[in-house]
């Protein structure tokens, strides 16, 4: 938690024009929780990545620029998963 602490108040020292939107991704709700505790808007990777396919399947292109993604507990995610994961967030911006 302390890392999303500082990394959000990093963020917010630049001005407000030039804040990335920052998004959390975790493999489970535990993660997701700690990360939101910090003030990161965060969601479970396996949502992410379903929602952004449902998003692609329907014809959108999701907008990734500047979007500064955080991976908590990337030890516990797939190669599969990390993979599509990168993918997505690449064809997003």
């Amino acid at each position: 938690t302390t890392q999303f602490r500082a990394v959000m108040s990093a963020v917010n020292m630049l001005p407000e024009s030039e804040r990335p939107r920052v998004v959390g991704l975790g493999p489970t709700h535990r993660a997701v929780g700690e990360m939101r505790s910090a003030g990161v808007d965060a969601q479970t990777l396996a949502s992410f990545l379903h929602d952004t396919q449902l998003l692609q399947r329907s014809g959108e292109t999701p907008n990734f620029s500047n979007t500064l993604f955080l991976l908590d507990e990337s030890s516990m995610v797939g190669n599969t998963d990390m993979a599509r994961a990168y993918a997505l967030i690449a064809a997003g911006g």
